[in-house]
């Protein structure tokens, strides 16, 4: 897959991948790499050639397929407000499932479902812009998943948040069925729930392997303007 965008710049340069049903995967790399590019291909906001990639079985670029995306591919992008705007949470949750058809009934029990994976099970009356950071990347969490997709792609879902809402976040995460792509800047995340790391820069992927043997990798990590995760240094 390539993709440049209209002021000439390459932002994804002949990358090529598998990742198999249920693989957790975590893409690094510094700012500018290419990974939210990837993603916005992946799900179909951006606009490719017919060819480059397939998700769920369908391929992004395609009309047909893009219209049934929704069902198989679900995002939570770096700034939760993006996806948040509802009156109330469970509303906002229940946004996804209604407009895929889905009767009020069906819907509320995708709301309780959802709210139940990430942990929030008494928010769904809640304001959404009242919520912590934490909770909003939860709130927003819960309205990929009441779409049950098969796919998660996560953009920096750790970002900003404290130690506890981080950690609670990764237990989400961790706990979640399906297929998870993740892109972050947090190493230790990585560690904690990804057994596999993809490495991108300009563009390009730098490497693709086991987490712990590419991040304790000085040399690659530091080509790539990464830094290895405390817990992998050795004295």
């Amino acid at each position: 897959m390539s993709h440049r965008y209209a002021d000439g710049r390459v932002a994804l340069d002949d990358i090529s991948f598998a990742v198999e049903a249920n693989e957790c995967v975590a893409i690094v790399g510094p700012n500018g790499a290419g990974k939210t590019t990837l993603f916005l291909r992946l799900c179909g906001v951006l606009a490719g050639k017919p060819g480059q990639a397939t998700i769920g079985g369908l391929d992004p670029a395609v009309p047909e397929h893009r219209k049934k995306l929704p069902e198989v591919v679900g995002v939570v992008f770096q700034n939760p407000d993006d996806q948040l705007f509802s009156p109330t949470v469970a509303e906002d949750v229940a946004f996804g499932p209604l407009n895929m058809g889905a009767t009020p009934d069906e819907a509320k029990a995708r709301v309780t479902e959802a709210l139940q994976a990430v942990g929030m099970p008494d928010a769904g009356e809640r304001v959404p812009f009242q919520l912590s950071g934490g909770e909003k990347r939860r709130a927003a969490l819960a309205g990929v998943l009441a779409m049950r997709p098969s796919v998660l792609l996560l953009d920096e879902p750790s970002m900003f948040l404290d130690p506890r809402g981080r950690r609670e976040l990764i237990a989400v995460i961790r706990a979640l069925p399906g297929t998870k792509l993740i892109a972050t800047h947090d190493l230790d995340l990585v560690l904690d729930i990804c057994p596999r790391v993809l490495v991108l820069d300009a563009g390009k992927l730098a490497a693709d392997g086991p987490a712990e043997k590419l991040l304790a990798n000085v040399d690659l990590m530091e080509k790539h303007g990464l830094e290895v995760p405390f817990r992998l240094r050795h004295a």
